[in-house]
């Protein structure tokens, strides 16, 4: 395939996905050094966005298409269009407690925060040495709850609450 076929496709692949700048696609799989008229080479670092979610920067041609590799460095690379898949924004990970970390606590919006020790969550309790709790957000940070009724402004951070 020549470099002109594959940016034909490549268009085409855009145009029919609407990835665009600024969208998120998953790396599905490696692709081997020229692949499909890919006018590139897989390197031993691109193997650690294999699987992951990357964000489309904007630029493309016979190099593919440029993504950002995240964590990962370099800061982009440049992927074929055909190892793509169409992604949504990967949702944000929730915070992590660990065990005998300082929280605040409650059951219902309508109670006082409790300062505890978290101890591990199991479905939508978090058990604590003190109690099991409904809500529970670090303590650190949050200081300035203790003892009051008022709501977090970044709930979003520790989980979904309905």
């Amino acid at each position: 395939m020549t470099n002109e076929e594959y940016v034909h496709l490549q268009k085409m692949w855009l145009e029919a996905t609407g990835v665009k700048k600024g969208d998120w696609v998953k790396v599905t799989r490696k692709a081997e050094r020229h692949e499909s008229g890919w006018n590139n080479v897989w390197t031993p670092g691109m193997d650690a966005v294999v699987g992951t979610f990357v964000q489309v920067l904007g630029s493309w041609d016979t190099n593919g298409i440029e993504v950002a590799s995240g964590k990962f460095s370099p800061p982009s690379y440049r992927l074929p269009f055909f190892i793509l898949d169409p992604a949504e924004a990967p949702k944000q990970e929730k915070y992590q407690f660990t065990p005998f970390e300082r929280v605040l606590a409650r059951d219902y919006d309508t109670k006082r925060w409790i300062a505890d020790l978290f101890s591990y969550k199991e479905d939508i309790r978090f058990y604590c040495i003190g109690n099991a709790w409904m809500q529970c957000i670090p303590y650190t940070g949050h200081e300035h709850l203790l003892g009051t009724t008022n709501e977090p402004e970044d709930w979003a951070k520790y989980y979904d609450k309905e």
